[in-house]
């Protein structure tokens, strides 16, 4: 289960190094992007208690799904484990769409920074 929530955060991590490119100053995003996944991911809080904009990112944060998952796991409250297979097909479906994404994106990221060389 765990190791099916990194196949997609291995994709936004593939775009956010791609957007780093771009922007050239990787500090101020990678220390800010680590607190807000967890934030809307419901490790520190319910996403029920976000406000709404944040809970619709919240639907896109495969880290989201994992801590879902980990709550029906240890409660035990699925007896057919339907809600558990759909957790995990979730998590499947964004990695395939999050991966496919980042491919996208880095060759063309590529394609930019080496026509716009080295400063």
């Amino acid at each position: 289960m765990i190791i099916l929530g990194m196949i997609p955060l291995l994709g936004i991590s593939v775009i956010a190094a791609s957007l780093l490119l771009i922007v050239k100053e990787e500090s101020n995003i990678v220390n800010s992007l680590v607190p807000f996944l967890l934030l809307v991911s419901g490790v520190f809080y319910p996403v029920g208690v976000l406000p709404h904009s944040l809970q619709l990112v919240a639907r896109a944060v495969p880290v989201k799904y994992v801590v879902d998952a980990a709550k029906l796991l240890s409660a035990l409250s699925t007896t057919s484990g339907a809600a558990l297979f759909t957790v995990l097909y979730i998590l499947a479906f964004m990695g395939v769409a999050y991966n496919l994404a980042a491919f996208l994106l880095v060759g063309k990221v590529d394609a930019k920074a080496k026509a716009r060389g080295v400063d």
